[in-house]
């Protein structure tokens, strides 16, 4: 057991010296397109049958969609940023997209 947790401790430490920092610009160029699913949905054209279809979504649900699809969020990360649980973020994602799927048919 003792060797186990050595040996993933050393990969982790391994793991984290291929790590490199992100430079500072690229950070505040990141924070400030922390809206960008937002910008996405307003960019899309009116009459888009996906705009539509998106519009009908409850607006949490379709900020989940956004922010899984568009910016590329995890499950985990979109449910901090919305504060809900893990697990209503997942059902939301996936219920939104079973709704979309069939709004698009």
């Amino acid at each position: 057991m003792f060797a186990i947790v050595r040996n993933r401790a050393i990969n982790a430490l391994r793991d984290t010296s291929r790590e490199r920092a992100a430079p500072e610009e690229e950070i505040v160029a990141a924070i400030d397109r922390g809206n960008e699913g937002d910008n996405v949905f307003d960019r899309l054209a009116v009459g888009s049958a996906l705009r539509r279809c998106l519009e009908q979504l409850d607006p949490r649900r379709r900020t989940g969609v956004l922010l899984a699809y568009v910016e590329g969020l995890s499950h985990g990360e979109i449910a901090a940023k919305l504060g809900v649980p893990l697990g209503t973020a997942k059902s939301w994602i996936t219920r939104s997209l079973a709704q979309l799927k069939e709004c698009l048919a």
